[in-house]
């Protein structure tokens, strides 16, 4: 007969404090196996869920629905890289990884740690991979749901990255939480069931952040934040294509491009800046702030400058929405007001790039070598994408930048 482990109401400890696969090995550094393929040593259950070994992978499911079922460490983690295979029909609606997870907190773990979530929808807020509450991933080629996938956790300090298939689908710095146990959710419906092998962790040298986060710094720096839009004059820009920029009686820039993409372009180069700017666009028109855009071309695109976008189609799968770093970090679903005023803020550091809409962080990614560099700030002209949908603006105001 097969093992199982049953868990209702209350905690079930399954093995005592000390983890005998994890002082196997315990020097920092080493890759250590979390989990032995043939029993539930080192694991605890927390909610109303059942385990099961079988074929060298752990089976969890519930044993009532709608409830918060974990199965976790025994042991805690502070810094570290961990890997797992995981395998979830895409008839199962949810289940994640959650890290540096206190049992005994109030709340569930996606507010009071940080959840990976395992879910093969894309028309949500959190698909596949996504930390949530902390940072949206990106979406999956192509997945197949009746594979084996192997997911990476890398939490360094306050730097958390998500790895898919070696595919790096987000990142964060983050500072909900800096040490805890591993867990795994059960999913929540009785009849689905997600598998996991090959469960092993790589303690790293405890990282101790001292300084403020990247958006901090540059908000509460005492340099001077200076207007770039003023006075009703577009003195210290150029225009490339056929829209059309003008100043509103309140003191706003109105972009109108109609089909045809069309920029506003600084003629100042930048490389680290805090820009802060109000922006106002209809749902289904396509604008943007492009950053870093090579002062020496004409050409405004995502090769060879950064779109922080503007832009919302077809609900949560919308690949890009507004807030989000075109190609590169996907932003949250949803996070402006199309009938009122919204802001943005853009930070740009090196390869570092942390953007917020209506003051949550929409997006954040470390950008290859060739985005580090002076470029110019490009204002697209709302482009219509859908011809029954009314004229493209968008309106900008009260834009500054503080040079860093």
């Amino acid at each position: 007969m097969r093992p199982i482990f049953f868990l209702f109401p209350a905690v079930l400890l399954l093995a005592s404090c000390s983890n005998p696969i994890a002082e196997e090995s315990a020097a920092t550094g080493e890759w250590q196996s979390l989990f032995n393929g043939k029993d539930m040593t080192g694991w605890e259950i927390m909610g109303m869920a059942e385990a099961e070994v079988r074929d060298g992978a752990l089976h969890i499911h519930a044993t009532h629905p709608n409830n918060n079922a974990w199965v976790y460490t025994t042991d805690a983690y502070q810094d570290f890289k961990l890997e797992c295979e995981f395998h979830m029909p895409d008839t199962t609606a949810n289940s994640g990884v959650v890290i540096r997870f206190d049992p005994k907190a109030e709340g569930t773990p996606n507010r009071v740690a940080y959840e990976a979530n395992i879910d093969w929808r894309t028309d949500i807020q959190n698909p596949m991979g996504t930390l949530e509450n902390a940072s949206r991933a990106n979406l999956l080629t192509d997945p197949d749901p009746e594979s084996w996938h192997a997911m990476r956790i890398e939490a360094e300090g306050d730097h958390l990255r998500v790895f898919i298939n070696d595919e790096k689908v987000c990142e964060s710095h983050n500072r909900r939480a800096t040490s805890g146990h591993i867990g795994l959710q059960v999913p929540i419906h009785e009849e689905d069931d997600i598998a996991f092998r090959n469960i092993r962790i790589q303690e790293l040298p405890e990282v101790t952040v001292s300084e403020p986060l990247l958006e901090e710094q540059y908000r509460n720096s005492d340099r001077s934040l200076e207007p770039m839009l003023s006075d009703g004059s577009l003195e210290g820009w150029s225009a490339i294509g056929p829209g059309r920029w003008t100043f509103e009686e309140d003191g706003s820039l109105h972009g109108y491009s109609g089909e045809t993409p069309s920029f506003l372009v600084s003629d100042r180069a930048y490389r680290n800046f805090y820009l802060k700017t109000d922006f106002k666009i209809a749902k289904e028109d396509n604008s943007g702030i492009f950053i870093r855009k090579n002062p020496d071309s004409t050409a405004v695109s995502t090769d060879y400058s950064i779109e922080c976008n503007i832009y919302d189609h077809n609900g949560p799968a919308h690949a890009y929405s507004t807030g989000s770093i075109a190609t590169h970090a996907r932003a949250w679903y949803d996070l402006i007001d199309y009938d009122d005023w919204n802001e943005m803020e853009i930070f740009a550091r090196g390869d570092h790039i942390v953007l917020y809409v209506n003051d949550t962080k929409s997006s954040e990614a470390y950008l290859p070598a060739h985005f580090d560099k002076a470029g110019n700030i490009c204002l697209q002209a709302g482009t219509k994408i859908f011809m029954d949908n009314g004229p493209s603006d968008v309106y900008f105001r009260n834009m500054m930048i503080r040079v860093m």
